[in-house]
């Protein structure tokens, strides 16, 4: 199988972007090369001629400031465009180690709360968490508290190397992406 590629387009019924004072901003759709393609781990390179550099659209061929890039469907899948290297990341689709969001608990100060295999409790001054299953103390975590399951208390992480964009739950392949680029105008 071949790797994938992304292919970047701007959005017709903005043909222009929106200008503002020093600035060009630019919304669009990603979409990827073929189903059975492959992800390469570090990102995916954009299809020859398709970068956002190849848009053709005025100032589109300076470099970013400002790339965002998300799941326009909801997907759980994430979206990570480096500048540097013009790789798009992908995170999620149930192909990487790490775990996945299984409710919310809201931990009022001394309470605690379980969503199996993991019990976190806050203290009487809700200073700090700990996940009681190994005593390990949760930094930066106040309040409300998302709870994983899986082997770790984070997302997703970066999807495998050669996995097809069509093997990930969601489907890379068939998820709805947009794009929205800034570059400088003047």
């Amino acid at each position: 199988m071949a790797t994938a590629t992304a292919i970047y387009t701007i959005n017709p019924s903005l043909p222009l972007g929106e200008a503002l004072q020093k600035t060009v901003r630019f919304y669009g759709t990603v979409t990827f090369s073929a189903v059975g393609d492959t992800y390469a781990t570090g990102g995916l390179a954009a299809k020859t001629g398709s970068a956002f550099k190849n848009m053709g659209a005025p100032y589109s061929d300076r470099a970013p400031i400002f790339v965002k890039i998300w799941s326009a469907a909801g997907s759980g899948l994430d979206y990570e465009y480096v500048v540097s290297s013009g790789l798009l990341k992908i995170f999620g689709g149930g192909s990487a180690s790490g775990g996945t969001i299984a409710s919310v608990i809201n931990l009022a100060a001394g309470n605690s709360g379980t969503v199996s295999p993991v019990t976190l409790s806050a203290n009487a001054n809700n200073a700090a968490l700990t996940n009681n299953n190994n005593a390990t103390p949760l930094t930066g975590i106040t309040g409300v508290v998302s709870t994983f399951t899986g082997n770790a208390v984070s997302g997703a992480g970066e999807i495998a190397n050669t996995t097809a964009l069509n093997g990930t739950t969601p489907a890379v392949s068939t998820d709805v992406v947009k794009f929205e680029l800034v570059v400088v105008r003047n």
